[in-house]
Parts: C-alpha cells; sequence; structure tokens
C-alpha cells in the first residue's frame, strides 16, 4: 500500500513493485492528512494475513477528486 501526496501515486508505486490498486493520492491539507491516517489505520488486515478490501481507498480518492484544483 501507498499513499502519496503532491505526487502521482501510481507512477511511483510501478517503480517499487506495487500495483496501482494499491497507490492512492490524497491533499496535503488537514483534512486530507486526517482522512488518509483514519483509513490507513483501518487496514491492519494486512498484519493478519487477510485480504485487504478491493475498496480500501475509496474515501481517500473520492476527498481527492472533489477538492481537485480547478473542480
Amino acid at each position: 500500500m501507498f499513499s502519496g501526496a503532491n505526487i502521482n501515486a501510481g507512477s511511483v508505486t510501478e517503480r517499487y513493485g506495487i500495483g496501482k490498486e494499491n497507490a492512492v493520492r490524497y491533499h496535503s491539507d488537514k483534512r486530507g492528512i486526517e482522512l488518509n491516517f483514519k483509513v490507513m489505520s483501518n487496514v491492519h488486515v494486512l498484519r493478519m494475513n487477510k485480504k485487504i478490501d478491493k475498496n480500501w481507498s475509496n474515501s481517500i480518492k473520492t476527498d481527492y477528486n472533489a477538492r481537485k484544483k480547478g473542480n
């Protein structure tokens, strides 16, 4: 899993062998950071060797897209 602010998270993850489906961009402001940490803290299933819900990043992506410059 990879989350990044002010970068193209999908492109960066490919260099490290992380699939784009496990990458997400977020806004580096109070709201974006709090949401990112909230979502990431709920992904403790990795340590339990369980599958990650494929929708794990939906709330971060929704927030990012809703607040993109120009929208």
